[in-house]
């Protein structure tokens, strides 16, 4: 009986020991890329971007662009459309357009995220003049 007893006491000890120690996955709130595009489009671009824990998962607080030494914004009411963000997925390109002809160059920011009723890719588009819109593509690793 002393046995069983002792055995129990060293369960219960073992078990608060291993219990007291707990990991917790802290959230990402806030990230900073650096991309370096072509002189002839905006050089070094710094996109800045927080987030938030909404019920739908990661979206973002602010996004916003620095290049040319101009911040550029992406309006909340933009990124509202925007849910489950995957950070890991945020690429930054760019392109020329056709200058002669007055149109571009171009910025994009993209990230994989949902729209609220299927997973999607989504392009943030700037000008030199700042925020143009943001396009919903589908997922890439759909069919």
């Amino acid at each position: 009986m002393k046995t069983i007893i002792r055995q129990m006491a060293v369960f219960v000890l073992v078990a608060c020991v291993a219990g007291a120690s707990e990991e917790d996955d802290a959230p990402i709130t806030k990230v900073e890329l650096t991309a370096r595009t072509t002189d002839s489009t905006f050089g070094t671009v710094v996109v800045q971007a927080e987030t938030l824990q909404g019920q739908d998962g990661i979206g973002f607080a602010s996004l916003t662009v620095t290049a040319k030494g101009k911040p550029m914004s992406v309006p909340r009411d933009v990124l509202v459309q925007a849910s489950r963000a995957m950070l890991t997925t945020m690429t930054i390109s760019s392109e020329v357009g056709y200058p002669g002809q007055g149109i571009g160059p171009y910025l994009y920011v993209c990230f994989l995220g949902h729209d609220g009723t299927k997973p999607c890719r989504f392009r943030v588009v700037l000008d030199a003049n700042g925020f143009k819109e943001m396009k919903k593509e589908d997922h890439p690793a759909k069919p």
